[in-house]
């Protein structure tokens, strides 16, 4: 059973970041195409052409980013009472389904007891994308978009267009047979700059695996949300990251989720549905989380709060993990609450004064996307990909269901202390497990992707 959230549009500067299909472009390709092939191409063909032609300056074009709503996986279908049951978290795979096969294989993979959750990004670079996709399809594995695999959804929304339209079959065969010099140099012979949006190249392994997926795979592809809400681990999964605050606000701000107590629903609402309602509120009141360029690709914040895809600038997870440890619980005296301009960032501005604790429970949030900064597992961010793409490794998070509290952490304290002595490892060797949620521990597995 599931329920899911729109994520509403959004209106902010990223989006002009986001390259997608609907700004493209093809009617200079099709005429140059049908001239240069008049005496092989069907009536068909110049029926699309000319209808293309006509509507050349305002295209009408579908959606072809086909964003999927947050889906919310209910307590019953991890079965997390159960101490049997697992939820086998797992980084990006790009392509590499050998690595994810001697993955499933290390952890002893129980598809009767276990429920998958990756973090996106498992197609593309590695040399088996589409054996990748049947493995994931065929075992229904859960998980996220990466912004590999969007790529891979925008073009196969355009290859089916296209293919809808009058001729438009014959076309893609067509340009499937002309060789790419042949194209570059009709491009600069012609001086049309627009055959596909910036960035885009017919050639790109994108669209040749979109080509290539069957309806089963694409469906598979095509259904993967933006973001998994768990609310029983009270935690997100999502590709690149998602921010606890708008950044561009003081974190005491009433619009800030954090900042404020959720407002019960009616009064017999439990402190589970008052989490809950909290927790889905960080993707309808903070702006940066309703664009899916965000979720797709940020990495860190500028010193200004911006969002950014550099390595170089302040990780959003370390804004996660300042606001994550200042969650009392919904009791907090909002005069204790303090008047901070803004949450410190390492690198910008101190808070004037003390920071004080925020009305809120702790949230996880497990990602993918930042192989450069490898496996990061900190107190509330658990950052998976672990660079499978650059021959290292691929590495998987088991949460086991029903760990007696006192068997992994009696205190928040020794859950800290324990974290300390984790990070230390990390620096000698790879960890073995890790802190997850308030009480307890996830295993660390990993295997080799060379």
């Amino acid at each position: 059973m599931e329920s899911t959230l729109l994520l509403p549009k959004a209106h902010h500067a990223h989006s002009k970041r986001t390259a997608t299909f609907p700004k493209l472009l093809v009617a200079p390709t099709l005429v140059s195409l049908a001239i240069l092939s008049s005496l092989y191409v069907v009536p068909p063909l110049w029926q699309f052409v000319l209808e293309t032609t006509d509507s050349f300056a305002k295209p009408s074009f579908p959606d072809f980013s086909q964003y999927q709503p947050m889906r919310t996986i209910a307590p019953e279908e991890l079965g997390l009472n159960n101490p049997d049951r697992r939820v086998i978290f797992f980084g990006d795979v790009h392509g590499n389904n050998v690595a994810l096969s001697k993955l499933l294989d290390k952890v002893e993979y129980d598809s009767t007891k276990d429920t998958l959750i990756h973090t996106g990004d498992f197609l593309t670079k590695g040399l088996d994308s589409l054996g990748t996709i049947q493995h994931l399809a065929a075992l229904n594995a859960s998980g996220v978009r990466g912004n590999h695999d969007q790529r891979v959804v925008e073009w196969r929304g355009w290859l089916d267009w296209v293919a809808g339209q009058p001729g438009g079959q014959e076309w893609l065969e067509l340009t499937d047979d002309w060789s790419k010099k042949k194209m570059e140099a009709d491009k600069k012979k012609k001086g049309k700059k627009h055959y596909l949006p910036d960035g885009w190249k017919w050639n790109d392994e994108h669209r040749k695996l979109a080509a290539k997926l069957n309806d089963v795979e694409y469906n598979y592809l095509r259904n993967l949300p933006l973001v998994i809400h768990i609310p029983s681990l009270h935690t997100f999964a999502v590709h690149a990251g998602i921010l606890p605050i708008d950044p561009t606000r003081s974190t005491t701000n009433r619009r800030q989720p954090l900042a404020r107590a959720p407002e019960p629903e009616h009064p017999s609402m439990s402190l589970v549905e008052l989490r809950n309602q909290q927790e889905r509120a960080l993707f309808t009141d903070i702006p940066q989380n309703q664009d899916p360029w965000v979720t797709l690709n940020i990495r860190s914040l500028t010193d200004d709060g911006v969002v950014s895809r550099s390595n170089d600038e302040n990780p959003w997870s370390d804004l996660w993990g300042e606001v994550m440890n200042r969650c009392d619980g919904f009791d907090v005296d909002d005069d204790l609450v303090g008047p901070g301009q803004t949450m410190r960032i390492e690198g910008r501005a101190e808070l004037k004064g003390k920071p004080g604790p925020l009305p809120c429970h702790p949230i996880t949030v497990v990602y993918g996307h930042a192989a450069t900064r490898g496996l990061d597992l900190k107190r509330w961010s658990k950052g998976l990909d672990s660079g499978c793409a650059y021959e290292r490794e691929l590495t998987a998070m088991i949460v086991q269901g029903a760990v007696p509290k006192h068997k992994a952490q009696s205190s928040e304290a020794e859950a800290e202390e324990s974290l300390d002595d984790e990070e230390d490892d990390m620096k000698k060797k790879k960890p073995s497990e890790t802190v997850f949620g308030a009480h307890t521990k996830a295993r660390i597995v990993s295997a080799p992707c060379h």
